[in-house]
């Protein structure tokens, strides 16, 4: 049975929301995941994902991935998610972010890597995160970036 939500918490961002009837959306929800419609939240916390779900509606606005065992983000492991806006990747033990990995998330606004492995980024991390407001890195081992806008 679908849980009445009235305040969402998602990792680290607070999202106020009202009533989200859960539904398996048209498009479809990864198993293991919940989607909330009609705001189009899509959360797979905790589900010991080892590669990026299929079958997230291409109409998600916010994608919960946190706690999974991703250990890296692939070549355009986002493609079709063009209206994505929050992509929470909170301790998934993220070692590598291969180049382009958030290619096609041009309207991403919020991005939380943080509490991973990562040690570097690729040098086209941010070029096409030309919305990208907030980039949460902390609790990484990373030494320094060059090169990003």
């Amino acid at each position: 049975m679908c849980p009445v939500i009235f305040y969402l918490t998602l990792s680290a961002f607070y999202l106020p929301v009202s009533f989200l009837p859960c539904v398996e959306s048209s498009q479809g929800c990864p198993h293991q995941c919940v989607c909330y419609d009609p705001s189009d939240l899509v959360d797979c916390r905790d589900q010991g994902f080892k590669h990026i779900p299929r079958s997230i509606p291409h109409g998600a606005w916010l994608l919960e991935l946190g706690g999974n065992n991703l250990s890296h983000i692939g070549t355009r492991a986002f493609a079709g998610l063009w209206s994505l806006r929050v992509l929470v990747l909170t301790h998934c033990q993220i070692k590598e972010v291969e180049p382009q990995a958030f290619f096609s998330l041009s309207f991403l606004e919020k991005l939380d890597l943080s509490w991973n492995l990562l040690t570097s980024l690729p040098v086209d991390f941010s070029t096409s995160l030309t919305a990208l407001r907030e980039l949460r890195l902390q609790h990484n081992s990373l030494q320094h970036l060059t090169g990003y806008r």
